[in-house]
């Protein structure tokens, strides 16, 4: 075990890290950077100073100005890699226009690089809100003060954090256009607390991006769609009032603890979060060996997910749909009971980490059956087989679009 000097120090370097990727991306210009850094920082942030911040840029919020919110403890953040004076100025002068201090008494700029030693500010917030550069503009070298006497709980979790998301928000700076989602699941946490070596980590995003729908309206509509518990579990299993975990009119969570199988020492975990037109799936297996997966409840989650949404759509609709797929081990794809069905001549192996972005507009089952033989593409052959050369994992459509078509009826799905 790392004592907690050491992942201080861990901690720093990790973080150190990722301010000189933002500083040589800034140089460049490249300045759009932000959108991937604001939900890593998110998390961070919430960590050390013990906040719930949301991601206010999610669903079309109306807070111009402003990245991240904790409306519970009035308080939001600016978050970008621009540290002038003008830029803070900018800021104050937004959040004074659309009177955001009515609903955030206090508002901070946090520097993704480092921020001036001193700062001419000219815009005047009083009495509406105080500002002051001294406390009010943050960066890294701020939080290591504070990370430094965090208790050993809260450090771990920073640490374990660091450890999962960094390299991957670090790939989405550069050039990576899929959008990372936070994770719901603490994945690493988990796998060490049940004694194994190996997990494998599903997340699906789906965002109705051509309307709005509420969370509560998600939640009514939600329960229509799925009726009884014999559909939910069938479904949207995670979709279960016992295993809701928090909720508030911007977000419901829910989440399962890691059960065991009949596979001795092998566990799984489940997360649902719905958003305000966005539905989050996540599915995590343990293990302490290889791992053999037929994505069943993860396929079936995703489309019932793109389902719901197409019904319930006024209209044409488009759903933007992110998947991001890793393995820490081998990971075959067992076709036993799988949704997906296919003619089998070689042993398939996840190519880790995958990640996929697409937006749908139609939830005919061709186009599903093309989704699913897109995340099948995140296999590849193990070697080669006599009967197929063929290295990539080739979706059998006639009877995929089948079982597709019997879920749609199932669900009273007519597009």
């Amino acid at each position: 075990m790392i004592n907690t000097g050491k992942k201080l120090e861990e901690i720093i370097s990790m973080l150190n890290n990722f301010r000189s990727e933002i500083g040589a991306l800034s140089s460049l210009g490249l300045l759009n950077i932000n959108k991937h850094a604001e939900n890593f920082i998110k998390r961070i942030l919430n960590l050390t100073f013990n906040l719930e911040l949301d991601n206010l840029n999610d669903g079309k919020s109306n807070y111009p100005g402003l990245d991240l919110g904790d409306t519970y403890q009035s308080i939001a953040f600016q978050i970008t890699a621009t540290k002038t004076s003008e830029k803070i100025d900018e800021t104050l002068k937004t959040c004074l226009k659309f009177k955001h201090y009515e609903v955030f008494s206090t508002i901070k700029v946090f520097i993704l690089t480092s921020k001036q030693t001193s700062y001419t500010i000219k815009t005047n917030t009083e009495p509406h809100f105080l500002f002051s550069f001294a406390k009010n503009i943050i960066d890294f070298d701020d939080l290591f003060k504070i990370i430094e006497h965090l208790d050993p709980i809260k450090m771990n979790a920073l640490f374990e954090y660091l450890k999962t998301e960094l390299k991957q928000t670090v790939d989405a700076l550069h050039g990576n256009n899929i959008e990372l989602n936070e994770c719901l699941l603490e994945t690493v946490n988990t796998r060490d607390q049940l004694g194994l070596n190996n997990h494998c980590h599903w997340q699906a995003n789906l965002k109705l991006i051509s309307e709005k729908i509420s969370v509560p309206e998600i939640y009514r509509r939600l329960n229509e769609f799925l009726p009884n518990v014999a559909t939910k579990n069938m479904y949207l299993p995670t979709f279960d009032e016992i295993l809701r975990k928090s909720h508030s009119r911007t977000e419901i969570a829910y989440e399962s603890n890691p059960e065991g199988t009949h596979d001795e020492n092998y566990y799984y975990g489940n997360a649902l979060q719905i958003r305000e037109s966005s539905i989050s799936i996540e599915r995590v297996n343990y293990t302490d060996r290889e791992i053999f997966l037929n994505l069943l409840p993860e396929m079936i989650s995703l489309i019932t997910s793109i389902l719901f949404f197409a019904k319930y759509a006024k209209g044409n609709f488009e759903i933007e749909i992110t998947i991001q797929f890793e393995s820490n081990t081998t990971l075959y794809f067992n076709p036993v009971r799988s949704l997906v069905h296919e003619q089998v001549f070689n042993t398939f192996i996840l190519d880790s980490p995958f990640n996929l972005a697409l937006s749908i507009s139609d939830v005919h089952v061709e186009t599903l059956t093309d989704l699913l033989q897109k995340i099948m593409d995140a296999f590849i052959a193990k070697g080669t087989s006599i009967i197929s050369s063929n290295p990539f994992f080739e979706v059998k459509r006639d009877i995929t679009e089948f079982v597709i078509g019997n879920i749609k009826s199932a669900l009273d799905v007519q597009q």
